[in-house]
């Protein structure tokens, strides 16, 4: 589990007793209301399903960590996850 969290850019919570409940739901709030979604459009290189890496940096930002996936398929599929309905 805290492979594929950090791999997909989310977090995994492991609590011990329900009492933690409450404040890892009020991290995830917290979380949720200070998130910000990047796009870009890359150019065409190599195959269409090729694997390409992703980095984020914040610059001027000390103190701050982006989380993010590590890599995407340029044919818009999600590698290493199976998708499940």
């Amino acid at each position: 589990m805290k492979q594929l969290a950090s791999e997909t850019g989310a977090v995994a919570y492991f609590p011990q007793q329900p009492a933690e409940l409450p404040g890892i739901a009020s991290g995830i709030a917290n979380e949720l209301a200070h998130q910000y979604s990047l796009a870009y459009l890359p150019a065409p290189a190599g195959a269409a399903s090729s694997l390409r890496s992703v980095a984020v940096r914040l610059a001027g930002r000390p103190g701050l960590t982006a989380r993010t996936r590590t890599n995407y398929r340029a044919d818009g599929a999600v590698s290493g996850l199976s998708a499940r309905r």
